[in-house]
């Protein structure tokens, strides 16, 4: 029962502390304005997430359980993270903070200077048909989501001299109608900036959400793993939609890892793979070996790799390997990953196979944009340009 009564208390506080900002951020002579009634929509919003995940959670009735969704529950439960067989449990998945990688603290000046030009080119006909006069802009969420994407699209709004004031945090549930950002400014460097913000914010909320479905599916049981099959040149954001939706990164890139594959092994063979990984790698450097066979299984496990990959193999061939290593007294020497033919559908059955983690390509490769879109709030009538 304490169990399940702190992530409540914890989604309670949240909320409490909300209101509190609310009501110390606007004074009581003040009127209220379009910014403030969305910031206490958000406000209702998280309540309301809050009520649903108390219902999910309390209510045994197979109606209730079936009319809440997973991802309404999700907003106030910190899903447990597998265990690593050598380091304590990870619990939380409520926002963006460090993952222990400094590329992933901010958008480099150089990298939105290129994202602008690939989007504004030389000229823009179409903002400039605007006159030049201050306008708002809500974005909201079409249909519920993890929400990413928030801190690069501030970003992108302040280099085109706009504010942006967010109404939820990244990696928090969204319910569609939900309005997630606030821009005020130009309503030329609005319309200027629109598409690409929306394009950060869609394609990292994707990620997110399909994230946050297979770690809810999973159970607690095994942690779940992107893979590098991200698009080029945007892997860090992927992989970071990835950790947003309470997922694992795996490896940002080859030198972060030895990962010894199918093709290493059929130019060297395993044990010798095996032998120069290991005296070459320095000792900080995990060594981990993708097997298509148990007895390739046995081998790598004898010969001190770190962490051993199921690759395309069946959830019953991968119970069997977990067996045979616990037969030899292997098993907690490794690592155990399965990979290969995992998809949000199946992934239920292989978290309960005895393994550590599962990654997936399926968490960049078909993730669906999520529908967002950007409404200007009305204005007074422009002054007509003269031509």
């Amino acid at each position: 029962m304490i169990i399940s009564i702190f992530p409540l208390f914890r989604a309670a506080l949240a909320v409490a502390g909300t209101a509190f900002w609310e009501a110390a951020s606007t004074t009581t002579s003040e009127r209220l304005t379009s910014s403030s009634s969305l910031a206490l929509a958000g406000l209702c919003c998280r309540l309301s997430m809050s009520v649903l995940a108390v219902r999910g959670l309390w209510s045994h009735t197979a109606t209730s359980v079936a009319s809440t969704s997973p991802l309404s529950i999700a907003f106030a439960i910190s899903v447990p993270m597998a265990p690593h067989p050598t380091s304590p449990i990870l619990r939380g998945i409520g926002g963006y903070k460090s993952i222990g990688h400094q590329n992933l603290c901010g958008m480099l000046p150089s990298e939105l200077e290129r994202f602008v030009v690939e989007d504004l080119g030389e000229w823009d006909d179409s903002s400039t048909l605007v006159p030049e006069a201050e306008a708002g802009a809500n974005i909201i969420a079409k249909e519920d989501c993890i929400i990413s994407g928030l801190a690069e699209a501030i970003e992108i709004f302040k280099y085109f001299g706009l504010t942006a004031d967010h109404l939820f945090d990244d990696g928090e549930f969204v319910p569609a109608g939900c309005a997630v950002l606030i821009v005020r400014g130009p309503a030329r460097s609005i319309l200027q900036s629109e598409r690409l913000a929306l394009n950060f914010m869609a394609r990292m909320s994707g990620i997110s959400t399909i994230t946050r479905e297979c770690v809810l599916s999973a159970g607690g049981r095994v942690r779940i793993a992107a893979t590098r099959k991200t698009t080029p040149g945007f892997r860090i954001y992927e992989k970071k939609a990835v950790f947003l939706g309470g997922g694992d990164t795996h490896r940002f890139n080859l030198s972060d890892a030895v990962l010894i594959k199918d093709n290493h092994i059929q130019l060297l063979g395993l044990e010798e793979c095996l032998r120069l990984a290991r005296s070459r790698a320095s000792f900080t450097k995990k060594i981990e070996v993708e097997v298509e066979s148990l007895a390739d299984m046995l081998v790598a496990a004898k010969n001190s790799a770190d962490i051993i990959m199921f690759d395309n193999m069946s959830a019953s061939m991968i119970k069997e390997g977990v067996r045979q290593l616990q037969e030899n007294d292997l098993r907690d020497r490794v690592l155990l990953e399965a990979s290969g033919g995992i998809t949000p559908e199946n992934i239920e059955e292989y978290s309960r196979c005895g393994v550590d983690v599962i990654s997936l390509g399926a968490l960049t490769r078909n993730a669906r944009w999520i529908d967002l879109s950007l409404e200007i709030e009305k204005a007074p009538a422009m002054s007509k340009i003269k031509i």
